[in-house]
């Protein structure tokens, strides 16, 4: 477990960095759930200006999932998938989309794209 805490801070700031990067800052209001575990008790509402984020963390076969927001709005929920720490972030834009149900239809969404994709190509 202690490793984990290691690479917890350094992913939710990989997190942050990315989604600086790629989308537009926003003014709009949103609840959003805060929080580290799989588990509603674990979590908090909190009221943020832009998406709510679900994130998880796969290290030493341990799967972390942390739950918060960003300060701006990603165009579509989606999900991005890095291979570098093993991680997958999905970003939504509903109040209180960021639950485990929400996280994971967006998951199945961003998977049905990839095959159409393929598919095609």
């Amino acid at each position: 477990m202690a490793h984990t805490s290691v690479w917890l801070p350094l992913f939710l700031l990989l997190t942050t960095v990315v989604a600086d990067k790629l989308q537009k800052e926003s003014n709009v209001t949103i609840v959003c759930y805060y929080g580290i575990g799989n588990s509603k008790p674990d979590w908090t509402n909190v009221t943020c200006e832009g998406s709510c984020t679900k994130a998880s963390v796969k290290y030493d076969n341990e799967i972390t999932v942390t739950r918060g927001c960003v300060t701006y709005v990603w165009d579509t929920d989606e999900c991005v998938q890095s291979t570098i720490i093993d991680t997958t972030t999905c970003y939504c834009n509903t109040n209180l989309c960021n639950s485990a149900d929400a996280g994971n239809h967006v998951g199945i969404i961003s998977l049905a794209t990839s095959l159409i994709v393929m598919a095609i190509t």
